[in-house]
């Protein structure tokens, strides 16, 4: 893997886009049969598809790119003060420069350019463990411009999740209800973003480096026209550019995904170079499934380990954190 290698446009031609609707709302079993085998050639592949037909309003979506620029022109000392380190579940404010998504495996690269934002389900501070517990949300914004358009987006995405999900197992042989434990509670951790103006002058700078994600299924809403994210394509060894359309959302394979499988679904590298010439937003929704569960795509897997303790531990990494570190 080159990080100076070749980048084409996508065009469908590497990474497809699937139409949920021809598998969730169509009385076809030769639409759903090819869905399904659309969903498992992708993950065998890359483990990168997009979607349309996803049940989202439009409305809904634009109303969560509002809500972000709200935030992030916010000045910088009001974001700092709901900042993600400040609290041991980690949900609030990152800033530009503390997270670094590059392996190191894979060249020698500068902290994220990036700010985030984490958003995740509303429980009561008696419940709190990473992941768990309640929301930070900005004083200096009115619930209507913030709060209420970010909780609405939260909702939406995460059924698209169960939706993923339940293709993914199917995928791979399985029948819906072997998800029935891992669905109960699942955890959904929505990741507000702003890139900075970049230009493309120097490899070591990107507004998020080379990575794969860590956990379970990425749902990401990209703002429309502001192209920047690359997809490694190993068959061709050359980045693959994917535009941010509106209404079609981008899905990948974590991780913990690729363990599940054994290595048969792919967990793929992934960078974001903004070069719209301006800022640019996307919202990430990192969908993980019951955080105590273990693995549900195989029951023969005799490890111990939860999707707490394996997105923990991912999570801490990119940050270097431990459960006692604050600002």
């Amino acid at each position: 893997m080159s990080v100076d290698a070749a980048v084409v446009k996508n065009e469908d031609k590497y990474i497809p886009t699937i139409d949920l609707r021809d598998y969730f709302d169509a009385y076809s079993e030769e639409k759903r049969a090819k869905v399904i085998e659309q969903v498992r050639k992708a993950c065998l592949e890359h483990g990168f598809f997009q979607v349309e037909g996803h049940g989202v309003p439009v409305e809904s979506q634009r109303r969560m790119f509002a809500a972000c620029k709200a935030l992030f022109d916010l000045p910088l000392e009001k974001k700092r003060r709901i900042s993600l380190y400040k609290y041991s579940w980690r949900r609030g404010y990152e800033g530009p420069g503390e997270q670094q998504a590059n392996d190191p495996h894979h060249g020698d690269f500068e902290r994220d350019a990036k700010e985030g934002f984490f958003v995740g389900k509303e429980l009561p501070l008696d419940q709190v463990d990473f992941g768990k517990g309640p929301n930070v949300w900005p004083p200096d914004l009115a619930e209507n411009d913030f709060h209420r358009p970010v909780m609405e987006y939260y909702e939406h995405a995460r059924k698209v999740g169960f939706k993923v999900m339940e293709l993914l197992a199917v995928s791979l042989g399985h029948p819906p209800s072997i998800l029935k434990d891992f669905t109960t509670d699942a955890a959904m951790f929505l990741k507000l973003l702003r890139y900075p103006a970049h230009t493309w002058t120097d490899t070591r700078k990107f507004g998020s480096g080379q990575h794969t994600d860590y956990g379970g299924i990425t749902i990401l809403l990209q703002d429309p026209g502001q192209d920047g994210l690359e997809v490694w394509h190993e068959a061709t060894q050359q980045w693959v550019e994917l535009p941010a359309l509106e209404d079609k959302f981008v899905i990948n394979l974590g991780d913990m995904v690729q363990r599940w499988t054994g290595g048969k679904y792919k967990s793929t590298l992934h960078r974001v170079i903004n070069k719209t010439g301006g800022e640019r937003y996307a919202v990430p929704a990192f969908w993980h499934g019951d955080l105590d569960a273990k693995n549900p795509l195989d029951p023969n897997d005799t490890s111990d380990e939860t999707v707490l303790e394996f997105i923990k531990k991912k999570f801490y990494k990119g940050y270097g954190l431990t459960d006692d570190t604050s600002l």
